[in-house]
């Protein structure tokens, strides 16, 4: 049986080797003597700045700038929906270097990149940059994994080691496997069927076929940009309509 407790623990050490190396390599990435006085970073957290791992990192990160001459703010617990606001703020308050510190700032980060080209923006986690002002952090993971393999071997005093992941693996594969296996075999086949029916309806001649044709048509009756804009904006997850 796995102790929760001493698993945690193991666990935590992951995003504290992660957090330690995106504080260092944006430390490398600024040098000492480029700080003036009115140079000014922030650090946006996607949970509290107490967690004693992931969020502890960055925050402690943007606070070593402060002795290289920055003036340094933090925001904790950033949802989604505001990530886009909260980096705007800070972008119209003069700060110079911003980071968000989760990949999920990556969009919001290359929509305001080009708005505010003198301010860096720093993606911790993401996959890409974007232009000339926005930056991506992210590491390898299956490096970091190996590494704590070895580290949780040479730890345990039983020779047992147990890992707990955000997928199952195998069994998910198959439940996939077989998911898409009745989308074509029962679904698709229902569809055509059913579609056909509807399309042979319209052609025929009843009380109210001229509503039912109506009903059938409003679709067409759409314009496709006008489709593609609505889709855009139901979609965008930093839409501010959608926070309701």
């Amino acid at each position: 049986m796995i102790n929760p407790c001493r698993f945690s623990k193991r666990q935590s050490w992951r995003y504290i080797i992660l957090g330690s190396l995106s504080v260092l390599t944006i430390g490398l990435w600024i040098s000492p003597t480029s700080a003036s006085a009115q140079d000014k970073a922030a650090v946006l957290l996607p949970g509290s700045i107490n967690d004693q791992s992931w969020n502890a990192q960055g925050y402690q990160g943007v606070a070593s700038l402060k002795a290289l001459g920055w003036d340094v703010a933090y925001s904790e617990n950033v949802q989604p929906a505001d990530m886009a606001q909260a980096l705007q703020d800070y972008a119209r308050r003069g700060y110079t270097l911003l980071i968000g510190h989760t990949g999920r700032f990556q969009s919001p980060m290359q929509l305001l990149g080009p708005k505010f080209p003198k301010v860096t923006f720093i993606i911790g986690g993401g996959d890409k940059g974007f232009g000339k002002n926005v930056a991506s952090v992210d590491y390898n993971n299956a490096q970091f994994v190996y590494l704590m393999g070895i580290l949780a071997a040479r730890m345990s005093k039983t020779g047992i080691i147990g890992s707990v992941n955000a997928l199952e693996g195998l069994p998910i594969f198959w439940q996939s496997l077989w998911v898409t296996i009745k989308l074509n075999l029962v679904i698709n086949p229902l569809q055509v069927i059913l579609a056909t029916l509807l399309a042979v309806m319209a052609n025929q001649r009843f009380r109210g076929i001229s509503f039912y044709r109506l009903l059938f048509f409003i679709p067409l009756g759409v314009s496709l940009p006008i489709a593609s804009i609505l889709w855009r904006i139901m979609l965008d997850p930093n839409d501010s309509t959608r926070a309701c």
